[in-house]
């Protein structure tokens, strides 16, 4: 590289004049025979100019002395001068806080599926008699999508980890996954769809039009809620980083002990119905029911880049099979055996399966994949656990 190109190329340091690079560049312009005569020609005040400039280096060198090698505003161009430093990346939170705070959750979401159904008329959350099966897990659906496209769509910007992370994975697996479930409502439309034309004409076509109406709402429902929740992702951005993930964890670690223990003791009461008995021992069932679902989902659900949630897929398929084949072996041989079938039924089965988080994939996948990816993995997943529950039926 030539000389003058070097130093126009560090035009943040003023250098003094110069009259040895002046004489330098007349003598790049000379003819080479005069350039050997100049050569030859002694310079006396180059030499001076020379220490004058070294002398000028040293001081600015002393005089930045001490700022370290980050010091280097003087060779940095204004862009770079204006950039902010980068901000630290948040912690991944512990595995054990995330699962203690979705089976905290679970609970909840189970009791609020319980009292929804019992609000439009259903007993216990009950999925096995069947004139009590079109209407309550509906409204379920219905509202655990909204609460959950109102959670993700609040935490868009939010910093994804520390307290923040584990209370969002707690509320949106365990709460709404839980107050949701995808197990009731393959078994409801079933029971439309096998049911005899003297109670329903056109059983088949009824059970798809409700199929397609039901599935249809609950995506309206997701994007309601999700739009809603769009208003508030400054707030939540805000907030999040002051969540503490250590103060989240003893408080969920406190709180889940405590409920644990205190349906356990009101399982044990003598005073309490079977009605009741059947409440405590659901809110039980639905830990394992939701632990499971958020394992599988962490494990398998980046199947084929993502395009097929493989764990909730298993989630869901799995718990429906469960829940008929309990349904199908149902029998009322004492009031135990009543009580442990339909808890089962109500706390593990119905949180094992979840609807909203189905909902939330198939906008992910239409999102960030395609629509086609969506429609093979809605259809597999409803048309198989169909298919399950009428074998089961059947057998």
């Amino acid at each position: 590289m030539p000389s003058s190109a070097l130093f126009q190329s560090s035009p943040a340091i003023a250098l003094p004049p110069c009259g040895a690079f002046s004489s330098f560049a007349s003598w790049q312009s000379q003819p080479p025979v005069s350039r050997l005569h100049s050569h030859s020609t002694p310079l006396p005040t180059h030499r001076n100019q020379l220490d004058a400039m070294v002398s000028s280096s040293d001081q600015l060198l002393n005089a930045n002395a001490g700022k370290g090698p980050a010091y280097a505003a003087p060779l940095a161009s204004t862009e770079e001068n204006l950039k902010q430093p980068p901000q630290p990346q948040p912690q991944e939170p512990s595995v054990v806080n995330l699962y203690v705070s979705v089976a905290l959750w679970a609970i909840a979401g189970c009791y609020a599926r319980i009292f929804t159904e019992r609000l439009f008329g259903s007993t216990a959350a009950d999925v096995i008699d069947a004139d009590t099966l079109l209407v309550p897990s509906f409204f379920d659906n219905v509202a655990g999508s909204m609460i959950l496209g109102f959670l993700v769509a609040a935490s868009t910007t939010m910093s994804k980890g520390g307290g923040a992370l584990v209370l969002l994975t707690g509320m949106s697996v365990g709460l709404c996954g839980a107050y949701t479930t995808f197990s009731a409502w393959t078994l409801q439309t079933n029971a439309l769809l096998i049911a005899p034309t003297s109670d329903v004409p056109q059983p088949q076509i009824a059970a798809l039009c409700y199929i397609f109406a039901s599935i249809a709402t609950f995506i309206v429902a997701h994007r309601v809620g999700a739009d809603v929740g769009a208003l508030l992702t400054g707030a939540v951005q805000k907030a999040a980083p002051g969540i503490s993930e250590g103060i989240i964890a003893i408080v969920n670690g406190v709180l889940l002990v405590a409920t644990a223990i205190g349906l356990s003791i009101a399982l044990g009461v003598n005073d309490n119905s079977w009605l009741e008995k059947r409440y405590w021992l659901s809110g039980l069932f639905a830990i394992p029911g939701a632990s499971l679902r958020y394992a599988l989902a962490r494990q398998f659900n980046k199947f084929r880049g993502g395009r097929f949630p493989l764990g909730t897929f298993l989630a869901n398929i799995g718990g429906t099979l469960a829940c008929a084949l309990v349904t199908h072996e149902f029998t009322k041989a004492s009031d135990w055996d009543d009580t442990a079938a339909r808890a089962f039924v109500t706390g593990f089965c119905a949180s094992l399966t979840t609807m909203s988080t189905l909902v939330n994939e198939l906008a992910i996948l239409r999102r960030d994949h395609s629509v086609q990816d969506g429609v093979i993995y809605l259809a597999s997943t409803v048309i198989l656990a169909q298919f399950i529950v009428g074998m089961v039926s059947f057998w």
